[in-house]
This record gives structure tokens, sequence and C-alpha cells, in this order.
């Protein structure tokens, strides 16, 4: 039993570094649109769409004076993950799995089914149904 614990610590430890590794080093960028002052549409990775208005501005300019200044905005942030990644130093890989297996302990406790005492009579038994009696007289609580 300890030794399957300790195989399934392994494995839940290598696949925890693995997913810690994998989001530090992924890159992406958050596409913002805003049209007067508000918020129209955020995309992750793709551009984020327009609301239509620069296309307007460009029938209304032909003949008309419109003043130059746009109403829309676009912000983009970008989050860069690391580029390298270098092993720990220390080599120190005793505390990782201690941590987990003290989180997967406090956690399989969470799901331990508890058995309520059901009260024993000795000197009476119950009666025996014969018939579903509410069933039989048709009453039903509503």
């Amino acid at each position: 039993m300890l030794v399957e614990m300790k195989a399934v610590i392994k494995k839940i430890s290598a696949m925890l570094m693995a997913f810690v590794v994998m989001f530090s080093t992924m890159s992406f960028s958050i596409n913002k649109h805003y049209c007067m002052d508000h918020l129209v549409d955020v995309s992750l990775i793709l551009p984020a769409e327009d609301c239509g208005m620069d296309m307007m501005m460009a029938e209304t300019t032909k003949g008309e004076q419109v003043d130059a200044t746009p109403c829309c905005s676009e912000e983009h942030i970008l989050i860069e993950g690391q580029d390298e990644v270098s092993p720990a130093q220390d080599g120190s890989s005793e505390v990782p799995q201690v941590v987990i297996a003290a989180f997967m302990y406090s956690f399989s406790l969470f799901f331990e089914e508890e058995t309520p005492e059901r009260p024993e009579f000795k000197d009476y038994s119950p009666p025996l149904l014969i018939k579903d009696l509410p069933v039989f007289y048709e009453s039903y609580l509503i």
C-alpha cells in the first residue's frame, strides 16, 4: 500500500511540475477594443473585433467635415513567458513529495463516508409492511 502511494505521489508531482513548466513558458496576448471609452470586445490570442465605427467614419467623410479624432481605441497586453528553464540546484525533491503526500491525505479525508448509527431496538421489531398504505389510500403530501 505504501509503495503504491509513493508511486502515485511521484506521478502526481511529475505531472504538477510539467504543468508548472508549461504555463511558465507560455506566452499570450490580451486584446481589448474600446469604443467611446466603453469596452466592446476582449480577446485572447486573436485580435479583438471592432465595433464598425471606423467604417462609418470613412463613409461620412466624403464631403462633410468631421472631427478627426477617432472614437475607438485598441489596447494590447502581451504576457511573455520564460525563455529558458533550468533545473533546481539544491536537488532536494523530498519537500514537494511530503507536501503532496500531506495534500493527498487531507484531500482524501473529504471523501470518507460516514456511516450513521442506527438505533437498534432489541425488544421491538418494526411491523412488516404488507401494503404501501399511502399508495393504497392514494393520499400524498403535496
